[in-house]
């Protein structure tokens, strides 16, 4: 039933709807205000008020489709609305209305526009997430927050949010905010060995929390087979103490360089938003960047170099010793590369077999107690219309001398190389130096 106050001119008597927001169960409620020269007038644009802001809960902007139905009917049966109550009253020949628009809750919500369900949709989804960032953050996994973050991210990028906290650069602004309170130490455990405990953690809080199940990136230079400088990487995650220990996982790491760790983020959703907006990550890459943490190390290696003898010997196809100096050159230059110098290096031109060299060369040098024996040679040469092939093997035995014994064998090393050029010749040294290259990196490991 529709009620029409009259113009009382008293606050304390106007409606309770007028100051409250008031609710009841299956409806949502919109109150308008209009303000015209007639009573008329007033009400029609508190109508009207009333549809703009009920617009806001549509998606669309309802009044051209029913504005005059309002004003004729006082209801809309299509969107389930209808007034509920009125209040008018003339001030200084100024009329104001108020008035209160019940809907039902049911029929309103199915009116709404697709792209409007979509926003509250992704909304709704977007809050969700933010919860479980939350939730990651305060137990310590900042780097998990950061990451459901960025979740939000991608769903707030699928189309527009009303929230101005959801839309992307703003999600990125709160990511931000959690990279900004980290920080990557390092404790060295050794000056002998390439190893350190790395730790990530809050730069403020009580103890500094350290930071579970972050996802570090580690970056170092190794040698490669080609004697080529190559980054290598791998990646670790912080345990319940925010920590993980790297050491050298590869022989063939230089023995002098600088290892990298970096905080890393989810690679699925970093490149999903990178395709749909490349600059957006840019400025909280930008703070991970400046987080990063070095290493700089420099290891002297296993083996005493005053204390160790490293024999070269190069055979031919027929097993015959060669006087050529291709193996001694490329392996003295691929350690030199690897850092690992220093070491006295002698080539050897008998054609003893391995026990009699093993024999001559401990009684030459008594005080040796590291023997190391590195012999390539040709097995096999081919060739076709265009190209001649060279296969070459190689072996290396270590040797050391205890206290209670002689020189024993304590490891042997077993490979394999090609070589590929015009000529037989030219192959067969691309072979040697490629064979070369692959005993001077297996022998890193021991060295």
């Amino acid at each position: 039933m529709l009620v029409s106050c009259s113009s009382i001119g008293k606050r304390a008597e106007y409606p309770v709807w007028i100051d409250s927001e008031p609710s009841a169960y299956g409806y949502i409620i919109f109150i308008g205000y209009g303000e015209g020269q007639t009573q008329k007038n007033a009400r029609d644009n508190a109508y009207e008020d009333s549809l703009i802001k009920m617009g806001q809960e549509l998606g669309y902007d309802p009044r051209e489709f029913y504005l005059r139905e309002l004003i004729a009917y006082d209801e809309i049966p299509a969107l389930g609305c209808s007034v509920f109550d009125y209040y008018e009253e003339e001030v200084n020949g100024v009329w104001r209305s108020w008035v209160r628009i019940d809907c039902q809750e049911s029929v309103l919500l199915e009116a709404r526009s697709e792209e409007y369900s979509n926003l509250l949709d992704r909304e709704a989804r977007i809050s969700v997430i933010l919860d479980e960032a939350l939730s990651e953050y305060r137990i310590n996994r900042d780097v998990g927050a950061i990451n459901k973050i960025l979740e939000a991210v991608l769903v707030s990028l699928e189309g527009p949010v009303n929230n101005p906290s959801y839309t992307p650069n703003a999600l990125i602004d709160r990511a931000i905010g959690y990279a900004e309170q980290l920080q990557i130490s390092l404790r060295h455990e050794s000056d002998d060995n390439i190893e350190a405990t790395v730790r990530v953690s809050r730069t403020k809080g009580w103890f500094y929390p350290r930071v579970e199940e972050a996802m570090v990136l580690s970056t170092y230079t190794i040698l490669t087979n080609s004697q080529e400088y190559a980054t290598s990487t791998y990646v670790s995650k912080t345990n319940e103490n925010g920590e993980f220990r790297f050491y050298s996982t590869s022989p063939i790491i230089v023995k002098d360089g600088r290892v990298e760790f970096s905080i890393i983020l989810d690679e699925n959703c970093v490149t999903q938003i990178n395709e749909l907006d490349s600059g957006l990550l840019n400025s909280l890459i930008s703070v991970l960047d400046s987080k990063k943490a070095f290493y700089d190390y420099h290891e002297e290696g296993h083996l005493d170099k005053q204390n160790t003898l490293i024999v070269l010997s190069q055979v031919d196809i027929n097993g015959r010793t060669l006087s050529d100096d291709t193996f001694r050159d490329t392996f003295i230059s691929f350690l030199k590369d690897a850092k690992s110098e220093g070491w006295t290096i002698i080539k050897d031109t008998s054609d003893a077999d391995e026990d009699e060299l093993v024999e001559r060369i401990a009684n030459l040098y008594p005080n040796v107690d590291n023997i190391i024996i590195s012999r390539i040679g040709i097995v096999d040469v081919a060739s076709s219309a265009m190209h001649s092939f060279a296969k070459t093997e190689g072996y290396s035995l270590i040797y050391k001398r205890t206290d209670d014994s002689p020189l024993s064998l304590i490891k042997s090393q077993h490979s394999f190389a090609f070589g590929v050029a015009e000529s037989s010749e030219a192959a067969q040294i691309d072979g040697v130096i490629n064979q070369a290259r692959i005993s001077a990196s297996l022998l890193l490991e021991v060295l």
